[in-house]
């Protein structure tokens, strides 16, 4: 299947809507940004007791990975011929899993910290799965983006000749 015909069947609302999304990554990127950033100073200037942990995952998680994720659902397609990745429903449900994971992952990680509570560790590691969770799910969303398309007629010739072209 050409990129042409993905182009024809590609309705207007599916593009403002991988747009909508992309933003949003980028937001939340650039909001923990702003507070990893801000927790970093308070840190350095001795007013703050928060664990070095969650600073350190508020930038490189918080920032870098929802800044590659909302780059990436826009610009990725184009690399494969397309124009947008190739289930927005996966990456709606990524971009729910990769934030409620990560507050999650530090918050109760925070309350951890302070209190040594088994049930806040427990919660700590769900939210830390979580986010695998959701960068499992970008991975296979890229990838099947990448995947070659197959036409239907391709797909029956395919399969008459036992899978050997």
């Amino acid at each position: 299947m050409k990129s042409s015909d993905h182009l024809s069947r590609l309705k207007p609302e599916e593009l403002e809507q991988t747009n909508r999304l992309c933003r949003q990554f980028i937001l939340a990127s650039i909001v923990y940004f702003f507070v990893g950033s801000l927790l970093g100073v308070l840190r350095l200037l001795g007013w703050s007791a928060i664990p070095p942990f969650i600073h350190l995952h508020l930038n490189f998680f918080g920032w870098i990975s929802m800044m590659i994720f909302g780059v990436g659902y826009k610009l990725l397609p184009n690399y494969a011929g397309k124009m947008v990745i190739y289930s927005l429903t996966m990456a709606r449900i990524q971009f729910w899993f990769a934030n409620l994971g990560f507050i999650g992952m530090l918050c109760f990680y925070a309350l951890w910290s302070v209190a040594g509570s088994h049930v806040a560790f427990a919660l700590t590691i769900l939210g830390a799965a979580t986010v695998i969770a959701s960068i499992a799910l970008f991975g296979l969303n890229v990838w099947l983006t990448f995947r070659p398309e197959v036409s239907p007629a391709e797909s029956q010739s395919l399969h008459r000749k036992g899978g050997q072209e």
